[in-house]
C-alpha cells in the first residue's frame, strides 16, 4: 500500500471487514452515506482491490497498518505539538511488549 489511510478510513474499513452496509456504516459513524461511499472509494484506490468484498477480506485477515496500536478507542483529538513524544512511544511499542505511560490526560 503506498498511502496511509485515515482513522476514519480505518473505521469505514474495520465496518466492512463485518460486512455492514454503507447505511449501517454511516450510521454508526455519525456520518451521511455519500461520506461513507467516497471513503469506500478512497479505499480501493488505496488498496487497489476491485470491490468491498475484497475491502471486507482485506479487513478481516489483515495485520494493522505499521504505527498503528490496536484496541484503543479512536482518538478524538490529536497530539499537536508533540511528534517528538509519539515518536518515543511508537518507539518503545517496537521494543517492549507492555509501556506505561504517566502525566496529565
Amino acid at each position: 500500500m503506498a498511502e496511509r489511510i485515515s482513522e476514519r478510513e480505518a473505521e469505514v474499513l474495520a465496518a466492512l471487514g463485518s460486512r455492514l452496509s454503507n447505511a449501517q456504516i454511516a450510521n454508526r459513524l455519525h456520518v451521511s452515506v455519500r461520506t461513507v461511499e467516497s471513503h469506500v472509494s478512497s479505499l480501493l484506490r488505496k488498496y487497489g482491490v476491485a470491490d468491498r468484498w475484497a475491502l471486507a477480506e482485506l479487513a478481516r485477515s489483515a495485520a494493522p497498518e505499521p504505527g498503528r496500536v490496536v484496541g484503543l478507542p479512536a482518538s478524538g483529538t490529536t497530539f499537536v505539538g508533540r511528534d517528538a513524544e509519539r515518536a518515543d512511544v511508537l518507539a518503545a511499542l517496537e521494543d517492549a511488549r507492555l509501556v506505561t505511560l504517566l502525566g496529565p490526560g
